[in-house]
């Protein structure tokens, strides 16, 4: 049959789909004045990533952020409405399908540290300077985010950023 008559061919490809999840940057400062970050493990691989997920159906993107902190780090505190930056990752389904997806970053200042958390049996917390959270997480991405992180909130004596924040924001 020709293409044109209208039958279907069977291809081995590996479709790609873009998905956009919203993910927290949870930070606090330390007695010397110097940012750390709270990092979680993952569920399946047990690597160190920030807190991420779907966007909920009717919330806004901050607030699902604000929302994964909660469950996955079990964190409460104040997050900017404007995402930091945004970084993509690749999932990879069991079935050879790869979704590309592009997690939008939101800081989000620590104020409590809850002692019990929704996902607490499933995964670590740790607090870490740059330096730390740097080596501890594997992907080139992630990575990249910290830096700029720190580049703008990393040692501020515990003084607010809105300055460099709002000139970094200014520089996309």
């Amino acid at each position: 049959m020709s293409p044109d008559s209208g039958s279907l061919r069977s291809f081995d490809y590996m479709v790609t789909v873009i998905r956009i999840q919203a993910g927290a940057i949870p930070y606090r400062y330390s007695r010397s004045g110097d940012a750390e970050v709270l990092l979680v493990t993952s569920r399946r691989r047990r690597r160190w990533v920030l807190p991420k997920g779907n966007i909920k159906k009717r919330a806004l993107p901050h607030v699902s952020a604000a929302r994964e902190a909660f469950e996955e780090a079990g964190v409460l505190g104040t997050i900017d409405r404007l995402p930091f930056t945004d970084y993509r990752q690749r999932k990879s389904a069991g079935d050879g399908q790869c979704d590309e997806i592009v997690v939008q970053a939101f800081p989000l200042l620590v104020d409590s540290q809850l002692r019990a958390w929704p996902e607490m049996a499933i995964r670590r917390r740790q607090w870490m300077s740059i330096e730390e959270a740097r080596n501890a997480v594997r992907e080139d991405a992630l990575q990249e985010v910290l830096r700029l992180f720190f580049t703008v909130y990393g040692n501020d004596r515990g003084q607010p950023t809105v300055g460099r924040r709002e000139q970094q924001h200014s520089r996309r």
